[in-house]
């Protein structure tokens, strides 16, 4: 009698220390899965760049990461490179960079981009340093002159490949609640790897 009772306390001691493992294990799993999926979702996301509209700052089939999150925290900039879904194809993703500002407006003139807004009334000229040679002139189809507003909450965006890129200049502003997030850190390739460059503009925004 003692022997089998000895027996059964060592089955429920083993149940009870399998028990344990598996519950451990499982909610270990939750947390990893709970982990990634905030990574992934939420925080930042890996895409990889399709096409030559970003040339000469990106290149097709680079590999990037995206921040989702600090967007909530503070308002886009001049300069940023934006992964975006554009009102026209809402099933795509775009990157393009911020060229226009809520409040601001635009100007197309000569092949040259201005920025109006309360500090530059009168316009100031766009030094823009990403652009190569190819593209040191900026038109709108048809390369009419134009001067486009930019409403509130919404942004006018251009790839860095004027000549190749479907863009605010093809199907206006850009929401703010179509942007998906900030290019943060190109991965891919690795002679390119690092933080994306910010511009300074000498705006003194």
């Amino acid at each position: 009698m003692e022997e089998t009772l000895s027996n059964d306390s060592k089955i429920k001691k083993m149940l009870k220390s399998t028990w344990d493992f598996l519950s451990d294990t499982f909610l270990s799993t939750i947390v990893v899965i709970g982990v990634v999926i905030l990574i992934r979702f939420i925080l930042v996301s890996p895409f990889e760049v399709n096409g030559g509209s970003m040339l000469d700052t990106l290149h097709d089939g680079d590999y990037i990461i995206v921040d989702k999150i600090s967007y909530r925290f503070k308002d886009p900039e001049r300069g940023d490179i934006i992964v975006l879904v554009p009102p026209t194809d809402t099933d795509t993703y775009y990157v393009k960079r911020i060229i226009g500002l809520p409040g601001e407006e635009v100007e197309f003139s000569n092949g040259q981009v201005l920025i109006h807004n309360d500090r530059y009334p009168a316009g100031l000229k766009l030094d823009e340093p990403y652009l190569n040679e190819d593209n040191e002139k900026t038109y709108l189809p048809n390369r009419i002159d134009r001067t486009i507003e930019v409403p509130s909450n919404q942004y006018f965006v251009m790839g860095d490949n004027r000549g190749g890129s479907n863009d605010s200049r093809q199907w206006g502003t850009l929401h703010s609640r179509n942007i998906e997030g900030r290019a943060l850190i190109i991965v891919l390739p690795l002679r390119d790897f690092g933080l994306t460059q910010e511009v300074d503009y000498g705006m003194e925004e």
